[in-house]
């Protein structure tokens, strides 16, 4: 594993939204990203803020995720698989969705 990866997983919020992403075949719409990330109960301005300056920015510099900021989606990365290993996803499960806990 490289240093990126696990600099884009030592922050609650990246990492909840790469798990999000793992769980999702489709484009993620970024105003449903706080609903399905349950990170925040309600979103706010400077959460958004934080998203749009920060997060997805480097999320989108390292290739794990593709921002596509004319439509307001998210979807894989062509680099992607080097933190999929990472994320904590329950590979296991009967259900390909569910988080391990």
């Amino acid at each position: 594993m490289n240093d990126e990866a696990f600099r884009a997983l030592s922050n609650a919020t990246r990492r909840r939204g790469l798990e999000v992403l793992h769980e999702c075949d489709s484009p993620i719409d970024l105003d449903a990203l706080p609903d399905k990330s349950g990170i925040y109960e309600e979103p706010s301005e400077s959460f958004e803020i934080v998203l749009y300056h920060n997060h997805l920015p480097r999320l989108d510099d390292t290739g794990f995720i593709d921002w596509d900021r004319e439509q307001g989606t998210v979807v894989k990365g062509p680099r992607f698989d080097e933190v999929r290993p990472l994320l904590n996803v329950d590979e296991d499960s009967d259900n390909p969705n569910s988080l391990s806990i």
